[in-house]
């Protein structure tokens, strides 16, 4: 019996086109493709890059115009501190000192404003014979005349200036109510008959000047006025 030829022997090796053996170690990514990110992790930037915090410089700004003695830049500062006191952030300190400097300038301006109404007015020594004026304490009284104003005669009015002398220094060296009184006489220079209708009808006249202690140079203003504190309304003259 014979024995069939053996048959062609197997190739050396996996047959074209078949798989193989899967090759040592993982399979490799192509170079240049799939490159590790980074180092370090990207974070997305913050929209419109860094700012200032607002708060401290609206506090600066408040604290600027709080030094401005005006009743516009004051009330502009203190609503700006307000502000920055009310939301987060910066410059509340500075806002803080800021509103405390506003209220000291509110309080120096409405000093000013009730010093210039007490004070204020026409000076005596602006004033000319034949002026109708306004003021208050205009009367025999110790009391200092002040807010002299002047105003037309045909208007209601106060007092009116009959005469007006300027002091020398003769004049202020004994100056007191009685060297007023005999200046103002000689000033006016009434006839007995015109002073006598003048007392009367109820007027009297002072002398007024713009200090206590006036200088030579300055003014008496030798002012009529109802003794009654009655309104004039017409020239005595």
């Amino acid at each position: 019996m014979t024995t069939p030829p053996e048959g062609p022997g197997q190739p050396y090796g996996t047959p074209e086109g078949q798989p193989g053996n899967t090759p040592y170690g993982a399979p490799q990514q192509p170079y240049g493709g799939g490159q590790q990110p980074p180092y370090g992790n990207a974070y997305p930037a913050s929209p419109g890059g860094m700012e200032p915090p607002k708060g401290k410089g609206m506090a600066i700004a408040a604290l600027v115009l709080a030094f401005i003695p005006c009743g516009l830049t004051t009330l502009v500062s203190l609503v700006l501190a307000i502000v920055v006191l009310a939301k987060k952030g910066g410059g509340k300190g500075l806002a803080i000192a800021a509103i405390v400097i506003d209220i000291i300038v509110v309080i120096l301006l409405v000093a000013l404003v009730a010093a210039g109404v007490i004070l204020g007015g026409e000076s005596v020594d602006s004033l000319k014979t034949g002026d109708c004026v306004t003021a208050k304490g205009l009367d025999a009284s110790d009391e200092a005349v002040s807010q002299i104003k002047k105003v037309g005669c045909g208007e209601k009015h106060d007092g009116e200036v009959l005469a007006t002398v300027t002091l020398s220094g003769d004049d202020v060296a004994d100056f007191g109510d009685d060297s007023s009184n005999t200046l103002c006489d000689e000033a006016i220079a009434f006839t007995d008959e015109e002073l006598n209708s003048f007392i009367t009808e109820g007027y009297n006249y002072i002398g007024l000047t713009q200090t206590a202690e006036p200088e030579s140079g300055d003014k008496l203003a030798c002012v009529a006025f109802a003794e009654d504190g009655s309104d004039l309304t017409e020239s005595l003259r």
